[in-house]
């Protein structure tokens, strides 16, 4: 209630609440339906919090406010209990599309308009036509200090009521646009940070998102079809796209594609999400624990030198899980096709590949239903990948598209200059687009090899066979939380009831 944290952040590479994400799905809902019909990821907001009432009851019962860690940073500048609506429809399953039909809109007249600190009005959803789309970002949301005292209705009451977790709904925070202004940077931390600011001027503090998300701004994927690739520990691989027709809608979804999330990031614009949890770093386990010694530089210059299909190996990217296609929080990575013979370059170069494989099942998830494989010619890849050029180019390979890199070395802090300086105007989110297009300048091109496609292609075909026979194993060892521990060097196994 004072403000302070209770815990140490759970993050979203943070998978304790497996059980959960299950409870969840198997219960199911209206609110699943919508952008998750195959389950959701223990990697999100709901599931976590159910770990922690059930495992930490009191301090469950301590907590006034649950954030993103991007929105805690926001209250720790303004003193500001709000959440941004990337998040909270990517994450928290908050519907963005509904009409907002609280008592304080019916009473006031005000439409989906907030008040900052000197009273003018403003529309959290700038010039967004409420006639052909109505959405439910909280209208007539007070930026008041009292945030605990408020309970949004779009967050997914009958879900929660369904689980048990009804007492959450006032612990989760008002919900406001990406660029939307959340009001003036406090006094003491403009001090701290050695920022000027005085009483006729304030630093201004606009709402912002998550950085694969918000970050298709510093990428230039503003428009209605273009697709992102932003890499680093994990994949995330994101579409625009105009309303997309209930049956093709589902028939994404199937293919274990997040969404479609209305508003999620631009207005009017619908945002697909697909993902790999376990990208770069499962290549720093790799580098790690297999060849600590060796750059990864001089991986790369050993994996460049070895033909595609790594030597006979095969690699499954589920290290930490699984987003998309099989939307599996208990897959496991797998290696398969070792001999006598295999080197620890050929280990490294299959899971570039099998990176680059679970890629392009991500992107074939989208654009099947949507008859535009064929048509799509390009991708905006960032991220950690564009500094290796073998990388890039087995991507190339096996995607069989080209792939544009940027000017700028950091996307996601591209965007949220993107944000900061169209947050708060008279057009707002409306502008973003129009911004990004003025900020973003692309660099380099990787252009597939067309024989080393078509090699590709008979090795993708192999990939997608890894994991269906697999699953069942790979749950019966997570459902028994078997762990193989050191023991007392003969191979000794034990049981954990650790989740």
């Amino acid at each position: 209630k004072e403000g302070d944290t209770l815990l140490n952040a759970l993050l979203w590479s943070d998978v304790r609440s497996i059980k959960e994400a299950d409870r969840i799905k198997k219960i199911g809902g209206e609110a699943i339906e919508r952008y998750t019909p195959l389950g959701i990821s223990a990697e999100w907001l709901l599931p976590k919090a159910m770990w922690l009432k059930a495992n930490h009851p009191c301090l469950y019962a301590k907590t006034t406010t649950f954030m993103d860690m991007h929105d805690y940073l926001v209250f720790r500048l303004t003193g500001k209990r709000v959440g941004s609506a990337n998040t909270a429809v990517q994450r928290g399953l908050y519907d963005a599309e509904t009409a907002d039909e609280t008592p304080e809109a019916k009473k006031s007249g005000t439409g989906n308009k907030v008040e900052n600190k000197n009273n003018n009005n403003y529309n959290i959803n700038n010039n967004i036509n409420n006639k052909d789309k109505k959405i439910g970002l909280s209208n007539a949301n007070k930026l008041s200090e009292n945030s605990e005292e408020f309970s949004d209705p779009k967050w997914p009451k009958k879900l929660l009521k369904a689980l048990g977790m009804e007492d959450l709904l006032s612990k989760l925070p008002k919900v406001l646009a990406v660029g939307d202004l959340v009001g003036d940077m406090r006094d003491e931390v403009a001090a701290e940070l050695g920022l000027a600011a005085s009483t006729e001027s304030k630093i201004r503090v606009v709402c912002g998102g998550g950085d694969a998300f918000v970050g298709i701004l510093g990428m230039g994927v503003v428009s209605s079809g273009q697709i992102g690739l932003m890499t680093g520990s994990s994949n995330v691989i994101t579409m625009l796209h105009t309303q997309i027709p209930k049956q093709q809608r589902q028939q994404i979804q199937r293919n274990g594609v997040f969404g479609p999330f209305p508003h999620a990031v631009i207005p009017n614009l619908e945002l697909l999400e697909a993902g790999q949890p376990s990208s770069g770093s499962m290549l720093n386990w790799f580098q790690r624990t297999i060849a600590p010694d060796t750059s990864f530089q001089d991986l790369d210059a050993k994996a460049a030198k070895i033909s595609p299909g790594s030597g006979g190996l095969l690699v499954l990217d589920c290290f930490q899980g699984s987003r998309t296609p099989y939307v599996d929080s208990k897959a496991r990575g797998v290696l398969m096709g070792l001999s006598l013979a295999s080197k620890p370059e050929e280990v490294y170069r299959s899971m570039l590949e099998s990176i680059a494989f679970g890629t392009c099942r991500c992107l074939e998830g989208i654009l099947k239903p949507l008859g535009k494989t064929k048509r799509v010619r390009e991708l905006v890849v960032v991220g950690g990948a564009t500094k290796s050029d073998v990388f890039m180019q087995i991507y190339a390979d096996v995607l069989g598209i080209d792939l544009l890199t940027l000017r700028s070395g950091n996307a996601a802090m591209l965007a949220a200059a993107i944000v900061a300086v169209t947050g708060g105007t008279e057009e707002g989110a409306s502008s973003l687009a129009d911004t990004s297009r003025l900020f973003v300048k692309y660099s380099r091109r990787y252009r597939p090899n067309p024989a080393r496609h078509k090699r590709y292609r008979s090795i993708y075909d192999l990939h997608g066979k890894i994991y269906p026979p697999l699953k069942d194993l790979m749950h019966a060892m997570a459902d028994d939380s078997v762990s193989f521990g050191d023991g007392d060097g003969e191979g000794e196994v034990k049981a954990s009831s650790q989740a």
